[in-house]
């Protein structure tokens, strides 16, 4: 997907905040933060997962398009996602993980990041409770320093890519009142992810 605009000032200056976007975030934990910065109606029910995972233990920020249509302008990439309070708690966070909506019809997660050791930990996880948990392609990797999900103060972070039919299989039905009703998958998957980060601090 390219790019609507170069950067957040130029979003800025031509969607209005409270309207056609908005931002949510807590500051729980300096251990773990997770991010959904293509949230809403851009990569449908990454926010939703975001929230799930951080439940009241972790960080969260959201960045969520909320248009009727064409939320997919709001799309800022992840190496160039620069909204100021999303950078400043990134800065705050050790570790972060990202979620984001991927194409594909099979249901698939890809797990990418620079943080090895934890990436193998939620594929591990994840694998334990049916899900396919892959090596994500190149496009997708999340290995660059400069992506969101790789400026905690660890400097490496985890992203997951969620296909299309994963997501959906996460929600009964679709459109955004089938996103408040989720699935005894959607609760598995969170459920995996939120065991892989409690294991890892434990």
């Amino acid at each position: 997907m390219k790019d609507t605009y170069a950067d957040y000032a130029e979003l800025a200056r031509h969607e209005q905040v409270g309207k056609d976007y908005s931002i949510h975030l807590r500051f729980q934990s300096a251990r773990v933060g997770v991010f959904a910065i293509h949230g809403g109606g851009i990569e449908v029910g990454t926010s939703e997962l975001a929230l799930a995972i951080a439940g009241k233990d972790w960080s969260y920020y959201l960045f969520s398009g909320d248009k009727t249509n064409d939320n997919h302008r709001l799309h800022l990439t992840s190496t160039r996602f620069d909204e100021p309070l999303a950078r400043q708690l990134a800065g705050q966070c050790e570790r972060i993980i990202a979620l984001h909506g991927a194409t594909g019809k099979e249901e698939r997660v890809y797990v990418g990041g620079l943080d090895n050791e934890w990436r193998q930990r939620i594929k591990e996880s994840l694998a334990k409770r049916g899900f396919v948990a892959a090596d994500p392609p190149l496009h997708l990797g999340g290995k660059e320093p400069e992506n969101i999900v790789n400026r905690g103060r660890r400097k490496k972070g985890v992203q997951l890519e969620l296909t299309t039919a994963l997501r959906h299989a996460f929600f009964q039905g679709k459109g955004r009142t089938a996103r408040m009703h989720p699935t005894p998958r959607f609760h598995a998957f969170v459920e995996a992810v939120r065991v892989a980060i409690a294991d890892d601090q434990a």
